[in-house]
């Protein structure tokens, strides 16, 4: 796998030209829950919130349910900008899949793309190719077996198409196709699963 040097990833970058601006894949080993301390905002428009599910009993149940979050993200990342509904609503609808930079990166694209009146139509996806679990250690020590877990695969945002306010369609810039990965970490208070972080590179897995 060729990976470019370290950078944070531009998220705005990935969808508004869809193409992805690319990062060290650097997974977290044994990695430590401490969820965002803000208060979740009144949404103006419905979540679709990732189930809710019982702590990951062993490595499938786990990556399975961390893939299902996955393609949670992957769908919200192009549905906020498809149908902006609003800074607070759009932050509700984020917490549901994810938290920290995952979160983060994902509000910040989202709101971009709607301050610039850019519109955005189509669909990326994800197929997933390499899933592993492990430890996931909480604040006070406790560790939940298989509470941390990886998702990598080839993501695809090839038939996402943004236009600037002219209506002019914005030029892609990057690749269009890469390999990522997601760290995806379960939150034993709510019993759902959220994305953490993504790396992104180019791989032969993937065609680049």
């Amino acid at each position: 796998m060729m990976t470019t040097s370290r950078m944070r990833v531009a998220a705005v970058a990935v969808v508004a030209a869809a193409g992805i601006a690319l990062v060290g894949c650097t997974p977290n080993a044994d990695p430590t829950w401490s969820p965002s301390t803000s208060a979740s905002s009144t949404p103006s428009a419905t979540p679709t919130p990732t189930p809710t599910v019982a702590a990951p009993s062993d490595e499938n149940d786990a990556t399975t349910a961390a893939e299902n979050t996955t393609q949670a993200y992957v769908s919200l990342e192009v549905s906020l900008l498809t149908d902006w509904p609003g800074e607070a609503a759009a932050q509700d609808l984020i917490d549901q899949v994810a938290f920290q930079q995952a979160a983060a990166d994902l509000a910040d694209s989202a709101k971009a793309a709607a301050d610039a009146k850019q519109t955005v139509s189509g669909s990326s996806t994800f197929v997933s190719r390499e899933r592993s679990a492990g430890p996931l250690t909480l604040q006070d020590g406790t560790q939940v077996p298989f509470g941390s877990a990886l998702i990598a695969g080839c993501l695809d945002t090839t038939n996402v198409i943004t236009k600037d306010a002219a209506g002019t369609v914005v030029p892609k810039q990057g690749v269009t196709v890469v390999w990522a990965s997601y760290t995806v970490l379960f939150n034993p208070t709510e019993a759902r699963w959220l994305v953490s972080n993504i790396e992104y590179s180019v791989s032969d897995q993937c065609g680049g």
